[in-house]
């Protein structure tokens, strides 16, 4: 049997994936391109220079897709894929689990450090 390589294993698996998909929630929220400048206001705290490596990183990946439009000065639009709809559910259902499990994790670790603090 072959194991896959690093390159199979890790498509989505990259550090920065889990904080490039962190900039779609307006697209998901909002249900249609959006140009830079509104992505940028509705994410708290982004730069101009980590929100561009993100869609591209989310380009790349064909997670979304970029339309330039030839006006001046020139409108570049981002929207979801279909791809990119898919992973979104996935995002929320798991961001929906932390939120209505957030006390049990909390309540675990807590017991967890005090079995140890017992041991020490």
């Amino acid at each position: 049997m072959r194991t896959a390589t690093c390159r199979q294993r890790r498509p989505l698996g990259t550090p920065d994936a889990n904080r490039t998909f962190d900039r779609t929630p307006p697209l998901r929220r909002y249900d249609r391109p959006l140009r830079f400048t509104e992505l940028r206001r509705h994410i708290e705290g982004v730069t101009q220079k980590s929100l561009t490596q993100a869609l591209r990183n989310l380009e790349r990946d064909g997670l979304i897709s970029r339309t330039v439009y030839p006006t001046i000065p020139p409108r570049v639009e981002y929207a979801l894929t279909d791809l990119g709809v898919a992973a979104g559910a996935l995002t929320t259902a798991i961001a929906d689990w932390s939120l209505a499990n957030a006390t049990r994790v909390l309540e675990s670790r807590a017991a967890y450090d005090d079995r140890l603090a017992d041991q020490s």
